[in-house]
């Protein structure tokens, strides 16, 4: 198996994002690995999904501009490095919110900065106030989207895109069953017999797995019935699931959650 971050990439990265620091007048809080290096899904063609979030000195935030721009994009694309930072006050209003990228980037397996208090606090708030209904519903829709724009069960399928289809319905079925974060990694998710039918569709998950690892996946293959299967049994699964009840994340909790955000976004930029 090709290892998914090395110690060569780790400097690499870490010197793109001090070059970043400097140019933007920024600080690095927080950097991750966001793509399929952090799904467990990576090949030698994968790219490096860099996330990371930021912050600017106490006067680009009192300003009364309407709208500043509050991410960083940069490609290298001769080196395959994909990097975006949002800077932190857009991370906590999307972590309020339930975006469910902000929640898998802060727990990445592959941290390439941390300042040791923001992922731990996220990751805190992530267990209290979990919204369960709003990331098990960007999972079923990014699933549904995949299968719809990709899949059928007459053409060939590239085999990277049945992952891209499993995973996000593996996550739905963690959160259906333990109302938790789901693991990043998809290996996590099928070895875990108590979300799916492990028995008969493990091997041919992980066959998938094995095979894009290797270099295959942008390879075709006839579809796989048992795959095809596992997908039709977990789409009719959570065909209602958008009437959950939505856990412990009321609106008063939510009320509460922002009050915390507010705490650490106020401890960063006025804290210095």
């Amino acid at each position: 198996m090709i290892e998914a971050i090395t110690e060569k990439d780790r400097e690499i990265i870490l010197k793109k994002l001090t070059e970043i620091e400097q140019t933007e007048n920024v600080q690095v809080i927080y950097a991750c690995e966001g793509g399929s290096r952090s799904w467990g899904m990576h090949s030698h063609n994968s790219d490096y999904d860099i996330r990371f979030i930021y912050k600017r000195n106490v006067e680009w935030y009192l300003t009364i501009e309407e709208k500043k721009r509050d991410v960083i994009e940069r490609k290298y694309i001769d080196e395959d490095y994909d990097v975006v930072g949002w800077d932190i006050k857009k991370a906590l209003y999307l972590f309020h919110k339930g975006n469910a990228s902000v929640y898998e980037h802060i727990n990445s397996k592959y941290v390439y900065y941390s300042d040791g208090k923001l992922q731990e606090k996220l990751q805190a708030l992530g267990d209290e106030f979990f919204p369960i209904r709003t990331i098990g519903l960007h999972y079923i829709h990014m699933a549904y989207n995949n299968y719809s724009r990709y899949i059928n069960k007459k053409d060939p399928v590239e085999l990277k895109k049945y992952l891209y289809v499993i995973r996000p319905l593996l996550a739905t079925c963690w959160i259906d069953k333990y109302a938790t974060q789901p693991p990043t990694t998809l290996q996590t998710l099928i070895d875990d017999p108590e979300i799916y039918n492990k028995e008969r569709y493990y091997e041919d998950i992980q066959e998938l797995i094995n095979r894009k690892r290797d270099g295959e996946e942008l390879s075709k293959s006839d579809p796989i019935p048992n795959i095809n299967a596992l997908i039709d049994e977990l789409f009719a699964r959570f065909n209602t699931w958008q009437h959950k009840a939505n856990g412990h994340y009321w609106n008063e909790q939510k009320a509460k959650l922002k009050l915390k955000l507010n705490d650490i976004f106020q401890e960063y930029i006025l804290g210095g």
